[in-house]
């Protein structure tokens, strides 16, 4: 049960496999109830099939695009409600139509391009937009921010405001309490299928709502941080080289003079997707259990130059691991060592109808040491997928369950496995834990925290800067394809890296105090 009153922001928080998704899906058709009701403006609705949720107005922002790929950005808008004249779609109205629906949250959209070349981050804000052109009066956003940088999820709230204040009924499915507490009036907690918890976001607190979403108290998802540099949990490599009664764990500086970077990228350009440069001339290095966190605002080059790493894209420029250059494709860069955790696990990290064992086995089948080859080792493949499943914490723990069954963060956590099952001495991870709750996040990092104190090096891509904050020991910041500057983690604050997103600068005094 839920109660939002009309022209409200009403957030929906729980753990990933809460209710959440069955409880959205109701509201916009996709699955009937076997008992209760749903009441809109007072009075009882029943709605059977997504058609039925359009003629109510009940408009949802789904976490993953339903915008058809090779249709182009303005067809998908417009679909099933196209503006014509005379048989024919009128494309003026039609942009009209788009215009006055993001004017509100100040969204510019390229309308001729096809939803496939979009990011992330705009086919989410896309999806809006849709929603809107339908004059919704309830809009479902699951997870809205996930793809979108700070001053872009700041302004989005700043839309949704006015929305409500319209009369707009904002219903907030979203992972962030950061979120909850700054901007929604009322808060509905789930877990395991039930409604544990709604108050007025101002008469709780976030681990009130964190205790709440777990059953218990929120001290055993206090996040781990970067590898400590001192003592038992420090990387094999570190501990040898050190020599009796020598410490140099303390100084991230002075480890990175003593070791061979496991990345060193050199005067790296790369092309986007519309001809022209994405990536120009950036310089890194990441070090053996080191995390290095690349923030920007989407669309910065993050995506390009990620795909120039693990053999996506061409690029002009350098690329060494562990001292060689690479070359080739993906193949032979994943037999050097790189592993990749794509931005949506949907379009590219998975395939839903295969069991848990076979997508573990992605990309692998003709390695034999995970039993591949001319003939496959089904009891050998069996034996390391149970493994993967119980070190990783994939649930339900069955091999053979299909991979679509399972939760957002249990799909996660599969992708996670594959790469580190691998032993890369680099991972390069795209938003690794986007859509994810509190504890599938923390279970995330974890396994990375344990991976990095083996040697692993991380390059990390976020739009979350507290992510990038608690998780990295560097951060470089993207602004128009270059690499604006590099903060150290005790140096790094949201401030500092907004200012660097968004202008390429941050005052030198800022650096200095």
């Amino acid at each position: 049960s839920l109660h939002a009153a009309e022209g409200t922001l009403h957030a929906i928080v729980g753990e990933n496999g809460a209710g959440k998704s069955t409880l959205v899906n109701v509201l916009c058709g996709k699955v009937r109830p076997t008992s209760g009701r749903i009441r809109l403006h007072g009075a009882e609705i029943k709605i059977k099939s997504p058609l039925d949720a359009i003629r109510q107005r009940v408009g949802i922002v789904s976490q993953h695009s339903s915008l058809f790929p090779a249709l182009t950005l303005r067809e998908n808008l417009i679909l099933g409600h196209e503006p014509h004249r005379f048989g024919i779609i009128d494309t003026r109205a039609a942009d009209e139509q788009i215009r006055r629906a993001a004017a509100p949250l100040d969204i510019r959209l390229p309308l001729d391009a096809r939803a496939e070349e979009l990011s992330v981050a705009e086919r989410q804000k896309a999806e809006i937009v849709k929603a809107l052109c339908r004059s919704t009066t309830v809009l479902i956003l699951d997870e809205p921010t996930s793809s979108l940088a700070p001053s872009e999820a700041n302004a989005l709230f700043t839309a949704l405001k006015t929305l409500t204040s319209t009369g707009v009924t904002v219903l907030l499915i979203t992972h962030k309490l950061r979120e909850v507490m700054a901007h929604a009036a009322s808060v509905t907690v789930l877990r395991a299928g039930r409604t544990v918890a709604e108050s007025a976001v101002s008469q709780t607190h976030p681990d009130e709502l964190l205790a709440q979403m777990i059953g218990g108290t929120s001290s055993s998802l206090t996040p781990a941080g970067p590898v400590d540099r001192a003592g038992a949990s420090e990387p094999a490599w570190m501990r040898s080289r050190r020599g009796f009664g020598e410490d140099i764990g303390s100084n991230p500086e002075e480890l990175r003079t003593q070791s061979m970077p496991t990345l060193e990228v050199a005067g790296l350009s790369v092309i986007g997707d519309k001809g022209v440069p994405a990536v120009r001339k950036v310089e890194f290095a990441v070090y053996p259990g080191e995390t290095l966190g690349i923030a920007g605002v989407d669309g910065s080059g993050q995506r390009e130059l990620a795909e120039a790493v693990i053999g996506l894209r061409p690029y002009r420029g350098s690329i060494n691991l562990s001292g060689a250059p690479l070359c080739g494709g993906t193949r032979r860069r994943r037999a050097a060592g790189i592993e990749y955790v794509p931005e949506d696990r949907h379009r590219n990290g998975i395939i839903e109808s295969m069991s848990i064992e076979e997508n573990l086995l992605l990309g692998s089948e003709m390695n034999p040491q995970a039993g591949g080859g001319l003939v496959l080792d089904h009891n050998l493949i069996r034996e390391l997928s149970s493994a993967a499943v119980l070190r990783h914490d994939v649930r339900p723990a069955d091999p053979e369950a299909p991979v679509g069954s399972l939760s957002g963060g249990n799909q996660q956590k599969v992708i996670l496995a594959r790469a580190l099952s691998a032993g890369p001495k680099l991972l390069v991870a795209m938003q690794p834990t986007r859509g994810l709750d509190a504890a599938a996040s923390a279970r995330v990092h974890e396994d990375l925290h344990r991976a990095k104190a083996d040697g692993l090096a991380v390059l990390l891509f976020s739009l979350d800067l507290d992510e990038l904050i608690e998780r990295s020991d560097r951060i470089g910041v993207m602004y128009n394809g270059s690499l604006a500057g590099t903060l150290s983690r005790s140096e790094a604050t949201r401030q500092q890296i907004g200012a660097l997103m968004m202008s390429g600068a941050i005052e030198k005094s800022d650096l200095s105090g």
